[in-house]
């Protein structure tokens, strides 16, 4: 059988956010046989809808497998269903966040044949092995499924619990050229790739979907050793030297990361340069000085609110103290941070936010994003808050947008605050934070915008924005 993966372009804007997913899948049907697939990221190659349904054409699969992301479920199945009238015969799989968390939404448009749930390796292999077999698809673990019009949800797959048993993901089939750096690498470093070194978090924050994503709150991490193999094949066979793990908390257990950076010093990668996530609670001195000699260049904490009370209503379970610790500790080493800032959670007021940027400004991170607390499906605020018999454009469905950085995006208020208010606060953070002469003149960040090909759109697009902040006095 023929199989083409395709990463649906966003509706606006763009990202070059590898579909490791469908690596991982690509991956493992190889190794069961079904050798002849493709991956087509239409969203990193800034591909239009019109573009991609071409593509799609003339690579004539049998099989189609589409991801979707809430800003890309509409994309999705535009594109389903000029598959299908083009190409009458094929069959038609949808996975991804989206179609996770809203299965019965997805298996209702008449195009989709099947919605592959969680942790598609082996759920999709099946659905491949049963096609291929002209089987029904009844009683497939991970599914969601029609059958004369009645919706059958099958029970979910097992959590894959040994990652180190996946094969790595088929890089071969992306465009691996277009995956450029991120202003967290230093300018060295050209292109990156993405990996996971875990997969699932065991916290639970009111905003965040990665327990209904990934099927529950345990977290599956692979061995230190499958992740330098990882890095040293890509390194190989790719020549990519910057590496951004999308995993959650990457640092959430200590031995392993001390055996990965040790493991780094000891294969000689000392050319390769990581960034990762980790929770305020996990970075000290030690940890933060150990990872900056092994080659990490920037780590990312989520800290949200300086609020307390706003901490306690995300259901962060951290300190303003512990924020405060972590991110002294990691400056004290030398390691560059990016602090993750959100504004607009339910209770949010004016002394709140100035809270949150007296916090900003005492911990003094390399960099900061900020975005207007966005109740996604999947999370608690989307089923506490969100009123479902409303249907929603998820098309506008955004956290931030690079295109008007000089805006908030705000897509469903549930702060309380009318949409005007809420957008001057979140100016007035951007102003008192981010237009400071210390960030001004961040020489590291400057240097890396000039010489980051890839972000002249958006410093010109930044620069435009940051004159329209300070000036909105």
């Amino acid at each position: 059988m023929r199989i083409l993966f395709v990463a649906p372009p966003l509706p606006r804007a763009n990202t070059t956010a590898q579909p490791l997913g469908f690596g991982y899948m690509a991956s493992v049907l190889r190794a069961n046989g079904f050798t002849d697939v493709a991956i087509l990221d239409a969203c990193s190659l800034n591909m239009s809808v019109e573009e991609t349904i071409q593509a799609i054409k003339e690579h004539a699969p049998d099989v189609l497998g589409l991801t979707t992301m809430t800003v890309t479920v509409k994309n999705a199945l535009k594109i389903a269903a000029a598959a299908r009238r083009l190409l009458p015969g094929l069959k038609i799989a949808v996975g991804g966040a989206h179609a996770t968390v809203c299965p019965d939404w997805v298996i209702a448009d008449p195009n989709v044949d099947v919605v592959v749930r969680n942790e598609g390796e082996y759920s999709f292999l099946e659905v491949v092995k049963r096609w291929a077999g002209a089987e029904s698809l009844a009683g497939v673990q991970g599914t969601t499924i029609k059958v004369d019009g009645e919706v059958i949800h099958h029970d979910q797959a097992p959590r894959i619990r040994n990652l180190d048993e996946l094969p790595f993901p088929a890089r071969d089939l992306m465009p691996m050229h277009v995956y450029k750096t991120t202003l967290a690498f230093p300018p060295h470093i050209r292109t990156r790739t993405t990996l996971y070194s875990a997969r699932g978090c065991p916290y639970n924050c009111s905003f965040c979907s990665t327990a209904a994503v990934w099927g529950g709150h345990f977290c599956a991490m692979r061995s230190a050793g499958s992740v330098l193999d990882e890095i040293e094949e890509v390194i190989d066979r790719f020549g990519v030297y910057g590496f951004e793990f999308v995993d959650e908390l990457t640092t959430l257990r200590k031995e392993r990361l001390v055996e990965f950076c040790q493991g780094i010093h000891d294969r000689g990668l000392h050319k390769m340069r990581w960034v990762c996530s980790s929770t305020v609670r996990q970075m000290d001195y030690e940890t933060a000085r150990m990872m900056k000699e092994a080659g990490c260049s920037m780590v990312y904490m989520g800290v949200e609110s300086g609020s307390p009370e706003i901490l306690q209503t995300l259901n962060k379970q951290i300190s303003v103290d512990q924020v405060v610790e972590a991110f002294a500790a990691t400056r004290k080493a030398g390691l560059q941070r990016k602090a993750c800032f959100m504004i607009g959670a339910p209770g949010e007021t004016a002394a709140t936010v100035d809270q949150t940027i007296a916090l900003a400004r005492r911990i003094q991170a390399e960099r900061i994003s900020l975005n207007v607390v966005t109740p996604y499906p999947g999370t608690e605020f989307y089923e506490k808050y969100v009123d479902k018999s409303v249907e929603l454009d998820w098309d506008q469905a955004f956290s931030s947008d690079p295109d008007k950085p000089e805006e908030a995006t705000i897509f469903y208020n549930l702060s309380g605050l009318p949409d005007e208010e809420l957008q001057a606060l979140w100016r007035r953070v951007r102003r008192s934070v981010e237009l400071t002469p210390r960030n001004l003149l961040n020489v590291r960040m400057m240097v890396n915008r000039l010489t980051n090909r890839r972000n002249w759109r958006q410093l010109w697009n930044n620069f435009k924005g940051v004159v329209k902040i300070a000036l909105d006095r």
